[in-house]
């Protein structure tokens, strides 16, 4: 996404805010039936609970279990700490990854885990969800063992997701995949207790049970979120200028690396340690200004959102003042990190949902800009969508040369990655190397960017309403 008059990035760090903390109660529930439903939609996998639930008890919070099957056959289970007592109480919800579930997810499918919240009581603490893809029960050695840290939340009475499709990939061949749901901390002593009452399987209402849900890529029009109507066929695009040197698509099969950075969306907010919901702004809140002059919207953090384990950028018609003393016709989402997250060299990549109904509509991007003076200190843009087309680029004192990738239909899910190095930048779109350029190859650090731009210059027509979806992002080196 070229522009010009590209603010420097403050040298100081942004202060982040202090996470809220929470402590919780344990049970285990047992193996789950696999029931695939195959179809144009590809393979759906829904992992139930069984009916035989067991938890555990830590009676003095020491961090010993004291009892071992606590709550057997009971129809929900309250995670934290008992009102009388003080006991810590831990839930467990182990599933069975079948190999169809396991490569469903290592091919970019999703994976979720569904549990119902019949009640929260005196909520001053945080709700912590811990994974293990190991056997982790209620026992002494469950109770309390490291595991995988997946989310921290504040749960609300209804339906909580817990995306779980990064653990799933860390899974060498099929086994069980074990949730622990536990509060962050202890109370203080003659404090509030806090309990999250969660439906067991041995809920009467079905669909109150713990489910955990795997879906391939081949996601079902009916299932993925409304694509915007497209009112006019989007004009051909303008040739790229062609790169330094451009190999033959080829699969992607990235080293052994170490993730400095990622995000799952978990949460019900954006978190705001990693992300500013504007353009480059002091303050989380600020409407700011386009990035480039060629755009008719501003980005409004109102227009952020995190829900259902994505994050949401939405796009509307309606006026908006920008910090420049501008009123555009035009809202839009935006997220940078560049307060919080800067990195040189590595892989970034991301699983996103762009608008649009076969041909990509508006102009979505997922790139990373250089922390100086555009454009010597460089962009890299993974993705954005031009001319209904899903794109990248590299922008330096160089030029911009990149290219658009030959998907059929590019709206709708799809991954993104970008391999940067020394001198050199390769391209993957879903696992295929599509590009690479050698030339004009910046150094400075760079930070990411998600944004639904909005211009009829640019990616003309204009579609509002309009989304774009993030389901994960990560940074590996």
């Amino acid at each position: 996404m070229p522009r010009s008059h590209l603010r420097p990035v403050p040298a100081f760090p942004r202060l982040t805010k202090p996470l809220a903390i929470v402590a919780t109660i344990g049970l285990a529930v047992g193996a789950m039936q696999l029931l695939p439903q195959a179809g144009a939609e590809g393979t759906v996998i829904t992992q139930v609970a069984s009916a035989s639930d067991s938890g555990a008890v830590d009676v003095n919070a020491d961090g010993v279990v004291d009892d071992a099957n606590y709550g057997v056959h009971s129809r929900s289970l309250s995670v934290g700490e008992q009102g009388r007592d003080g006991s810590d109480l831990r839930l467990f919800v182990p599933f069975a990854v079948s190999a169809s579930a396991l490569a469903a997810v290592k091919d970019g499918g999703t994976a979720r885990v569904s549990m119902h919240v019949h009640r929260v009581t005196n909520l001053t603490r945080s709700l912590v969800v811990d994974a293990s893809t190991t056997t982790m029960t209620a026992t002494r050695t469950g109770y309390s063992r490291l595991a995988t840290h997946v989310v921290t939340l504040a749960p609300a009475e209804g339906r909580m997701t817990v995306n779980v499709a990064k653990v799933l990939r860390s899974m060498a061949s099929p086994g069980t995949l074990t949730l622990r749901l536990r509060l962050d901390r202890p109370a203080a002593v003659d404090g509030a207790r806090t309990r999250v009452t969660i439906a067991t399987s041995e809920s009467l209402a079905a669909g109150n049970r713990p489910v955990l849900t795997v879906r391939s890529t081949q996601v079902a029009a009916s299932n993925r979120p409304p694509a915007t109507p497209t009112t006019t066929t989007p004009p051909a695009p303008e040739p790229a200028p062609t790169p330094a040197a451009q190999p033959a698509p080829a699969p992607s099969s990235p080293p052994a690396s170490t993730e400095v950075f990622g995000d799952e969306f978990n949460g019900s907010s954006l978190d705001l340690s990693k992300w500013r919901p504007n353009w480059l702004a002091g303050t989380d809140d600020a409407i700011t200004k386009p990035v480039n002059s060629a755009e008719l919207s501003c980005y409004d953090p109102a227009q952020v959102s995190v829900s259902g384990g994505y994050l949401h950028l939405r796009a509307a018609a309606r006026s908006c003042r920008a910090n420049n003393g501008v009123t555009y016709p035009y809202a839009s989402g935006l997220v940078e990190s560049a307060h919080d997250f800067t990195f040189t060299y590595g892989r970034i990549e991301a699983r996103i949902w762009l608008p649009g109904s076969g041909a990509v509509a508006n102009w979505p991007a997922f790139w990373a800009n250089g922390t100086g003076t555009w454009p010597a200190t460089g962009e890299l843009d993974v993705m954005e969508g031009l001319a209904g087309n899903a794109c990248w680029h590299f922008h330096s004192t160089a030029g911009g040369p990149g290219g658009c990738a030959p998907f059929p239909n590019p709206a709708g899910w799809h991954t993104f990655a970008a391999e940067w190095s020394p001198g050199s930048v390769t391209y993957f779109y879903d696992g295929t190397q599509v590009g690479r350029i050698m030339a004009g190859i910046t150094s400075s650090p760079m930070y990411l960017v998600f944004n639904l731009a909005l211009s009829t210059s640019i990616a003309p027509p204009v579609q509002v309403p309009s989304e774009m979806l993030v389901d994960w992002v990560r940074v590996t080196r």
